[in-house]
């Protein structure tokens, strides 16, 4: 262990010592905090882990691979896509999944220190990382789970996945709602392209400008109006039709409305657009879509390839745990749609018939959240507490809806 991260982990141990018995309570950014079930233990080692792991990665990506490995030892085996830490005996219940490639990291050498009260851990990728340690323990304390930290592109789908994805638990109105990702946006590639050997910069570019600028109407998809029906009403979503709400918030917009981006720059005879293929939508209403906004007969509008949206079903059982035991600290769980350019390692893992969600079921405090991504962020050590009892209780009642007890 390096004298750097010994340090850390003794700053952890002091603020221990001195945190006394209290335990953390549910997900409250306006209620004083009340007792819950999570041990002190927990807490204890979660903060160890977590400073560790942020020092090591701010240290170096080759540090953070080397603690994971010597923290993991001899179930850990490193491939060209990541670490892969497989379970000792049984046939993995989970897999348990961390994507490193978009860790935010800050090379902040004062990462990892416990810091302010209340007590909080500091450092850039302090969420993600959190996760991470919250995994590395779930995995530690039982033989069905499975974990795999990805560096690279996707391996081989696991039957059942759960990736700490983005979103996270947010305060709408006077509720604390976690985002877990079913849905992945399909992706259609198509191609514009002057009828016959013609070559026109100005007539390509103008066409590919009106492609991306028509909206044209908004198709909701199931998923975000399960999303509005569940949500509490109140200051938002605002009075309305749903899809002009959705259509209308900052957060939601991209889902609904924006439908293609420039692949290249065009070329005299040709440009190449990316289009979202929302759930429920047919990919002739998008190609009808390009070619209403274009409404110029030279263009061709042709498929290049189409990656079909992904989902998993609300009732599987990885789902209902997380819905399950989030309940029990009074958080609403709302499923949430994906936009990403290539699809998510959810959307590539149900491609390969897996059932996956996406999502961190840590909370940030609504000030803390613009620091994210930064040498400022942090994470308040009773919520790391809070999310290692809930990862372990999501773990808990998905063996016993496997065992059918």
């Amino acid at each position: 262990m390096s004298a750097r991260l010994a340090a850390v982990l003794l700053t952890a141990g002091l603020w221990a010592a001195c945190a006394g018995p209290g335990t953390p309570g549910p997900v409250s950014f306006s209620q004083p905090v009340v007792e819950s079930a999570t041990d002190v233990a927990d807490v204890d080692a979660t903060v160890a882990l977590t400073t560790g792991l942020l020092l090591a990665a701010n240290t170096s990506r080759d540090e953070l691979w080397r603690t994971l490995e010597e923290r993991l030892g001899p179930r850990a085996a490193r491939t060209a896509h990541g670490l892969v830490v497989t379970s000792s005996s049984r046939a993995p219940t989970v897999t348990l999944a961390v994507d490193l490639r978009d860790l935010s990291v800050c090379r902040d050498p004062a990462a990892g220190v416990v810091v302010g009260e209340p007590p909080r851990v500091l450092g850039c990728g302090a969420r993600g990382l959190a996760m991470l340690a919250a995994f590395v323990l779930a995995v530690e304390r039982t033989d069905d789970v499975a974990l795999l930290v990805v560096d690279d592109d996707a391996v081989a789908a696991p039957a059942q996945a759960w990736v700490a994805g983005g979103g996270g638990i947010v305060r709408h109105d006077d509720r604390d709602v976690f985002d877990l990702g079913v849905v992945d946006a399909g992706v259609l590639d198509l191609r514009l392209r002057l009828a016959g050997d013609g070559a026109d910069l100005d007539t390509v570019v103008a066409a590919a400008g009106r492609a991306l600028a028509w909206r044209g109407p908004v198709r909701l998809p199931r998923v975000l109006q399960d999303r509005d029906a569940l949500l509490p009403r109140g200051p938002w979503p605002m009075a309305g039709d749903p899809a002009e709400r959705l259509a209308a918030s900052s957060s939601s917009a991209d889902l609904v409305r924006a439908r293609c981006r420039l692949q290249s720059p065009p070329t005299p005879s040709l440009a190449r657009l990316r289009c979202h293929v929302l759930p429920g939508v047919r990919e002739d209403d998008v190609v009808a879509d390009v070619l209403h906004a274009i409404a110029d007969p030279t263009v061709l509008v042709e498929r290049e390839a189409v990656t079909p949206p992904t989902s998993t079903s609300w009732d599987a059982p990885l789902v209902q745990a997380i819905h399950r035991r989030l309940a029990d600290d009074g958080v609403l769980v709302a499923p949430m749609l994906e936009v990403q350019p290539r699809g998510s390692l959810c959307a590539r893992w149900r491609q390969g018939g897996a059932a996956c969600v996406s999502g961190s079921p840590l909370a940030l405090h609504p000030a803390a959240r613009g620091t994210v991504g930064t040498a400022a962020e942090s994470v308040d050590v009773q919520e790391l507490g809070r999310l290692v009892g809930r990862v372990d209780g999501v773990l808990r009642g998905l063996r016993r809806s496997t065992e059918g007890g």
